[in-house]
């Protein structure tokens, strides 16, 4: 297969499919560098980032297609993952039964605080 820039049998176009295929191989998924996430898990959190509080607050916004009202949700580490997602999510879903869950238990006690 080719193109105007790279004609078939180009081993140049080749080079460049082999830089992109192998991060779409299903044997190799994706994996989170432990090292990585520990460090990340174990610093401080006083707030909920700008960025996750953003991507929660667009996605409580598309829960308008969904009909069902569920009877129980779990909000995963509410502290690094948004606060004010968290009491939008309580206000549209307020018969619904709310679980926090985080592995740090300083963390999770903290935002239970705040989120009282």
């Amino acid at each position: 297969m080719g193109s105007i820039y790279c004609p078939p049998g180009d081993g140049l176009l080749r080079a460049h499919l082999s830089l992109l295929l192998p991060m779409h191989e299903p044997r190799h998924p994706p994996t989170l560098d432990p090292v990585a996430s520990a460090r990340w898990l174990a610093r401080p959190a006083a707030a909920s980032a700008w960025l996750h509080e953003e991507v929660a607050r667009r996605m409580v916004e598309r829960l308008d297609i969904i009909r069902l009202q569920p009877q129980a949700w779990l909000h995963w580490a509410p502290l690094r993952g948004g606060l004010q997602a968290h009491q939008a999510l309580r206000a549209r879903y307020p018969q619904a039964a709310t679980w926090l869950w985080h592995p740090n238990a300083r963390e999770a006690a903290q935002a239970a605080r705040q989120l009282q």
